[in-house]
């Protein structure tokens, strides 16, 4: 039959085993999440950069349609001033 000592010891040792095991699992979980952030900003960064390509290809379409010759361009980019 154990000692009073020897069963406080174990439910110690049963204690710090349980405790050892929530922070592996804690830890896990964050490395976890941390990869998912990772490929989801991954992910953001590239559909945004995407989106701004096709914006500025778009808007360098209606603005070739609308205009005659490259001076046309080059005012619009200038601030308005004509070129005559």
């Amino acid at each position: 039959m154990p000692t009073e000592e020897q069963t406080y010891r174990e439910g110690q040792r049963e204690k710090f085993d349980r405790f050892e095991k929530d922070v592996r699992e804690s830890l896990s979980r964050i490395e976890t999440a941390q990869d998912t952030l990772d490929k989801n900003q991954k992910f953001t960064n590239g559909k945004v950069r995407k989106i701004i390509i096709a914006l500025v290809l778009l808007g360098g379409i209606v603005i070739g349609m609308n205009s005659n010759n490259w001076h046309d361009i080059i005012a619009l980019f200038a601030g308005g001033v004509s070129i005559n």
